[in-house]
């Protein structure tokens, strides 16, 4: 009768000591949190063109001026990109992508837990067409509307 009864005392200290967590941790849920803590921000942006059109498959390069770490991303069909867990500091973005001119901003300061959105514009770097006429023969003829030669 002895063992029933100690097997029974045990069964509710189970009990008394599952219950006692369970209510510590609906009164006090900041005392155990599993949640990491940030150590840095997030930096994000979207690419254009001089039109407003998202640049699609730009490398952005995200460097730290401090240390010269460097992270990219390839901006996505929307032109936009993110870079997460940047530690704080002062960075340098670049941008480039072929036939449009690298686009480059310094001085980016990024703070703890803050969300940093930039719009990079890359202007188009493909010369215009330059006519083979020198300069003094070029002239506009309205009557025949081509190029006088």
């Amino acid at each position: 009768m002895k063992a029933s009864v100690c097997g029974r005392q045990n069964g509710l200290g189970r009990l008394n000591v599952l219950l006692f967590a369970l209510l510590a941790l609906f009164l006090f849920p900041g005392v155990i949190s599993t949640s990491a803590q940030s150590t840095g921000g997030r930096i994000r942006g979207t690419v254009t063109d001089p039109s407003g059109g998202a640049i699609t498959g730009a490398k952005v390069t995200l460097t730290n001026e401090a240390t010269n770490i460097a992270r990219e991303v390839q901006t996505g069909t929307n032109g936009e990109y993110l870079f997460l867990e940047v530690p704080v500091g002062s960075y340098e973005i670049d941008v480039t992508q072929q036939s449009f001119k690298k686009y480059v901003h310094k001085g980016l300061a990024l703070d703890l837990n803050a969300v940093v959105a930039w719009m990079s514009c890359c202007s188009s770097a493909l010369p215009r067409k330059q006519s083979k006429l020198p300069a003094h023969r070029r002239l506009w003829t309205p009557r025949r509307r081509s190029w006088a030669q």
